[in-house]
């Protein structure tokens, strides 16, 4: 196994990609928490093996905490899928329910805490989580008011329900989007459209390397195409409104 940081030498095979998915001994490594994302944001590294054995709970959920809040894209599917259980949990699905679902399993077994811990963290942190979620909600308007149909009918109007500043979450969120299993289950269980925030910083802006959220969300994401299959019908909003309302509910 491998500590970080990287000697120079174990620096220079994976950069050239001698060194493919390396092993990573998070409880040896001297960089930990933020800086630990940081440092594998930089490298840009997409393959990451992390081996926490005698890591304790703490220093695990201060670690899925500041993933949550890195201001940048890093992919690290260990804590992605730790956010994932999270949400579900938040969301009211059953964590038993979705280890057993076998086109999942493989995923959601690479979470860093256990369902219990999952809970744990959820209640420690409710309000981030709380936050992630209002986020995620909102690219459901963000994807209506980019869609061709809708503009035709009501311009670039959205809601009143607007939210300008930034919060505490960061943009590793953007990963969730690339995600069989967020695809699958978060958005089955959609809240009233009148709930629903816009987010100008997350949505409006190129914060994400140069990039805007359009990216994430047209690319591998499901929101974007069923939305577009719904609107490329003459919808009125209060049919949309009504679409969504019955198809409020969860298939976990």
């Amino acid at each position: 196994m491998y500590s970080v940081p990287f000697d120079s030498v174990t620096l220079k095979s994976i950069i050239t990609g001698e060194l493919d998915s390396p092993k990573i001994d998070y409880a040896n490594s001297t960089i930990k928490g933020k800086n630990f994302i940081t440092y594998f944001s930089n490298l840009k590294y997409r393959t990451v093996d992390i081996d926490f054995t005698d890591v304790s709970i703490d220093e695990k959920e201060t670690l899925l905490l500041e993933y949550i809040k890195h201001n940048s894209t890093a992919n690290i599917e260990q804590l992605l899928a730790s956010v994932i259980k999270s949400l579900f949990y938040q969301k009211g699905y059953n964590l038993s329910l979705v280890d057993n679902s076998k086109l999942d399993i493989e995923f959601l077994q690479k979470s860093i805490l256990t369902n219990s811990e999952i809970e744990h963290f959820v209640k420690e942190n409710e309000e981030l989580i709380k936050a992630l979620c209002d986020i995620l909600d909102g690219t459901l308007l963000y994807a209506i008011k980019n869609l061709n149909a809708y503009k035709e009918e009501l311009g670039d109007f959205i809601t009143n329900n607007i939210v300008e500043e930034k919060q505490e979450i960061g943009k590793t969120f953007v990963n969730l989007f690339q995600n069989e299993t967020f695809n699958s289950h978060y958005y089955a269980s959609i809240p009233k459209f009148d709930k629903i925030k816009y987010f100008d910083f997350y949505f409006d802006r190129p914060i994400y390397s140069g990039k805007t959220l359009m990216t994430y969300i047209t690319d591998g994401c499901i929101i974007f195409p069923l939305l577009k299959m719904i609107l490329d019908n003459s919808f009125t909003p209060q049919q949309l409104q009504n679409i969504y309302e019955e198809t409020n509910v969860t298939s976990l």
